[in-house]
C-alpha cells in the first residue's frame, strides 16, 4: 500500500514579530538537529520525559504505518503533574483559564493534581 502526496503546500506564512520575540527557541538549530537525524532527534525529546519502562525500538517503520517508542510505558498525568510537585513546583502556575465571558481560573499544578483525584475517586 502507498500513500500518495497530491497536494504540494509551498508558501510560507511568517509568524509576527512579538510572537517571535516571546518565542522560547529562538533559531532554526533544533530544525537542523532534526533534520540530520531525526530519530535521534525524537530520542532525545522523549528521554526528557519519565518512563515507567523505556522503549525497545524508537521507530518501526511499515509503510504506511509509524510505531513510535514501542515497548515503552509512559503515564501522560505522571509526567504532566506528579513530576512536577516531587520537584517542589506544585504551586507554579500549572493552567491559566479565561472564559468567553471574561471569567478566569488559574490552577497550581497541586490544585490540577487534587481535581483529578476528586474526578477519578468518583468514577
Amino acid at each position: 500500500m502507498e500513500v500518495d502526496d497530491l497536494l504540494q503546500e509551498t508558501r510560507v506564512f511568517d509568524a509576527p514579530q512579538i510572537f517571535k520575540d516571546l518565542a522560547t527557541i529562538k533559531n532554526n538549530s533544533l530544525y537542523e538537529q532534526a533534520r540530520q537525524d531525526r530519530i535521534a532527534f525524537w530520542e532525545q525529546c522523549a528521554g526528557r520525559l519519565d518512563w515507567f519502562k523505556p522503549w525497545d525500538s524508537a521507530l518501526r517503520w511499515e509503510a504506511p504505518f509509524a510505531r513510535w517508542f514501542t515497548g515503552g510505558q509512559i503515564n501522560a498525568s505522571y509526567n504532566c503533574l506528579d513530576r512536577h510537585i516531587q520537584a517542589n513546583l506544585g504551586k507554579k502556575m500549572a493552567l491559566i483559564w479565561e472564559g468567553e465571558n471574561g471569567d478566569e481560573r488559574q490552577l497550581t499544578y497541586e490544585d490540577v493534581y487534587l481535581e483529578v483525584n476528586k474526578l477519578a475517586n468518583a468514577i
